[in-house]
């Protein structure tokens, strides 16, 4: 059976199919369900081979990612194991808490390090701004320059002024020095004599840095010296 006729116009063709549509519409459904199947089973396949794509990548990313891993756990179990020969050459108990131990222990050895970088310096360095750089022999400089104006050492006493002057001075000496603690005890004693509540956070500061200047091996002695008179100032201020 065929509804189109070659000898016809494709106007007439066109007629003569809805005509027969029209007359057969049992027909005409089982061919547009038929068309519609084949459609949705087409798109359904085809969908579905792009999901099994997509997770065949998945797969791989996540294998190529555990391989990584290994990698890394093997090269970080090759770095442990000195370590862990040290942690159980130098501390009891199991090994977890010899290695437990060990870490403590490093972490003790990074604050110095940590400590030894940023006051090392400063340390080094006398209430009067001189650098000592050897048994007895001081060195004047920078420091000692800008602070000789407003600080002073006299029979062994360390004098230091106030007022607007010498705060500018202790301030400059802060920003270019910025770990010298004396500058900041300085300041912080002229503030609070003429009742700036800001010379708290100075005095403070001064503690802070002194209580890690006095652990560094071989820093002035004056370190320790001042160390009590800034927590006494600071104490002081609670009364």
């Amino acid at each position: 059976m065929s509804i189109y006729n070659s000898g016809k116009t494709p106007e007439e063709n066109y007629r003569d199919i809805r005509a027969f549509m029209k007359n057969h519409p049992w027909f005409t459904f089982s061919v547009l369900c038929c068309i519609l199947v084949s459609w949705t089973y087409s798109a359904y396949r085809g969908h579905q081979g792009t999901q099994i794509s997509d997770l065949k990548e998945t797969l791989e990313a996540k294998d190529t990612e555990i391989q990584g891993k290994n990698i890394e756990i093997q090269r970080l179990e090759t770095l442990l194991t000195p370590f862990r020969q040290i942690a159980l050459e130098r501390y009891t108990g199991t090994e977890d808490e010899r290695l437990a131990a060990l870490a403590v222990r490093v972490k003790e050895v990074e604050a110095t390090v940590d400590l030894l970088k940023d006051y090392a310096y400063a340390a080094q360095f006398s209430a009067i701004g001189e650098k000592m750089v050897g048994s007895g022999v001081h060195l004047g400089g920078g420091l000692a320059a800008i602070l000789k104006s407003c600080v002073k050492k006299t029979k062994n006493l360390t004098q230091y002024g106030c007022g607007p002057d010498c705060e500018r001075t202790y301030r400059e000496v802060i920003d270019k020095f910025p770990n010298f603690p004396f500058a900041y005890y300085y300041l912080a004693f002229c503030l609070k004599q003429r009742g700036d509540s800001t010379w708290k956070a100075y005095g403070q500061k001064s503690v802070d840095i002194l209580e890690k200047t006095t652990q560094v091996a071989g820093h002035y002695f004056e370190h320790d010296e001042f160390l009590p008179d800034a927590r006494k100032l600071m104490e002081d201020s609670t009364q």
